[in-house]
């Protein structure tokens, strides 16, 4: 008996993910928006189980030509600052978190890779950022 194995497609977050074959029975795909596993049976019919997570801090479009934005999924970061650093550790700009999304506008900088540092405290996170 021949198996016939299918590709899928997921749309998500106006993303588009390819999931194979990642061994002779099993299909995966993962990311950081989306955890997938299909196994495909003797009979080839497909069983779904999966989770859907948004990841607690995300930078976007990366990399950008000057416009980007911070979407922050985490209370803890509330409250607190978002930095934008250039390579040498020069700070370009600044801006208090008080909402989910905070607006950059690089449009001005040179082209490179900058670091986005959020602080609240003694709680801080660093996101890379590329200009182009």
């Amino acid at each position: 008996m021949k198996h016939t194995y299918l590709l899928y497609y997921v749309a998500f977050f106006g993303l588009f993910f390819l999931i194979t074959p990642a061994q002779s029975s099993a299909f995966y795909a993962s990311t950081d928006y989306l955890h997938v596993q299909d196994t495909i049976g003797p009979d080839m019919d497909a069983t779904l189980q999966g989770e859907i997570t948004k990841p607690k801090v995300g930078l976007y479009p990366n990399p950008t030509a000057g416009p980007v934005t911070l979407e922050i999924n985490e209370d803890l970061w509330q409250g607190g600052t978002a930095a934008v650093y250039n390579i040498i550790g020069q700070l370009i700009t600044q801006k208090s978190i008080t909402e989910k999304k905070v607006d950059f506008d690089l449009t001005d900088g040179s082209r490179g890779v900058y670091f986005v540092t959020l602080r609240n405290g003694e709680a801080q996170k660093t996101l890379r950022l590329v200009l182009k």
